[in-house]
């Protein structure tokens, strides 16, 4: 497995997740490999994970797995605009942080912001679900398909209460 194969293109980023979108491309493509390590990687389970970036490194892709793709492009592209957004925002220059701001735009308050930034979390976790209840489903009639996924169902650990 190649630790810096990405499962999405910043193109797919901005036609899944931005619309009408004229933002430079290094914005999303330093968060590709984070959002998709951090988002997905434990949600799928390691070695299904790691099958997927295998396959897609080596164009070996099985049908099952296309499928599946879709799915996760989906809520990796709201997850990668997530993360994205306070570097899109915000410029980290010598003299400190300033607002990236040009002549003709007019600034998101702070709500409003925060409101947004939220919005594509949300989406990213409703879709990271809709790949749960697509296994669930392909499972009902083909037990055998995904034999690596983990999904949410699986703990790795925790605390029980009576």
């Amino acid at each position: 497995m190649a630790l810096d194969t990405e499962m999405i293109t910043v193109q797919e980023v901005k036609d899944i997740a931005i619309v009408n979108s004229n933002l430079d491309t290094a914005y999303i493509d330093q968060y590709i490999l984070y959002s998709q390590r951090f988002y997905i990687r434990k949600f799928l389970g390691n070695d299904f994970y790691e099958e997927l970036l295998d396959q897609i490194e080596n164009a070996t892709l099985t049908t099952d797995n296309t499928n599946i793709l879709v799915y996760i492009k989906n809520a990796l592209a709201h997850y990668i605009v997530y993360e994205s957004l306070p570097q899109v925002r915000n410029q980290i220059a010598k003299g400190g942080v300033f607002n990236n701001l040009n002549a003709t735009s007019e600034p998101a308050s702070d709500l409003s912001y925060g409101n947004t930034r939220q919005d594509y979390l949300m989406k990213g976790e409703r879709f990271r679900e809709e790949i749960t209840f697509y296994i669930e489903d392909i499972r009902e009639t083909t037990p055998t398909s995904y034999p690596l996924y983990s999904g949410k169902s699986e703990q790795s650990g925790g605390i029980i209460f009576y």
